[in-house]
């Protein structure tokens, strides 16, 4: 049995073609799990940003801009622009942590004054019982200083 030259050079053609389909398999392969892996990163960070915007609802917020922007980048990630979709919800969620930050401190701010006038509306029977006799046997006094007391 005699190996013919163009059996050779058949079997080199199939050879290479077959490398190059398997590299570019490799390689498409290689790129959707980089999208996917992206894709999972910029579905990560849009959930934590979607849940950090709901608390903000919750705290009594105003989430509109936060929820358009939600959406747009959701948008961009069904797209496929991932890197795009996760620079803009970086963005979207350090605005939305300050908000949430300011909203927590000015809620606790209105707790406390809250309490504040609570505690002087049922401190004000407590002053008034204290104050009120002293007061009134001050100008008592002083009203009647003048008087003689006749035998």
């Amino acid at each position: 049995m005699t190996i013919k030259k163009h059996h050779v050079i058949l079997a080199i053609t199939i050879l290479l073609l077959t490398t190059s389909l398997l590299s570019s398999s490799i390689h498409s392969l290689y790129i959707n799990y980089e999208r996917s892996v992206e894709y999972r990163d910029a579905m990560d960070l849009w959930l934590k940003t979607y849940r950090l915007v709901k608390a903000i609802a919750e705290e009594g917020g105003d989430t509109s801009k936060y929820l358009e922007k939600l959406n747009e980048t959701y948008t961009l990630i069904a797209r496929g622009e991932s890197d795009r979709a996760i620079h803009e919800l970086e963005k979207l969620y350090s605005d939305a942590l300050k908000y949430y930050h300011e909203l927590d401190a000015s809620y606790k701010l209105m707790i406390a004054s809250k309490i504040i006038i609570l505690l002087l509306i049922l401190s004000t029977p407590i002053i008034f019982y204290i104050v009120f006799p002293r007061i009134y046997l001050e100008v008592w006094f002083r009203t009647r200083k003048n008087w003689v007391v006749e035998e």
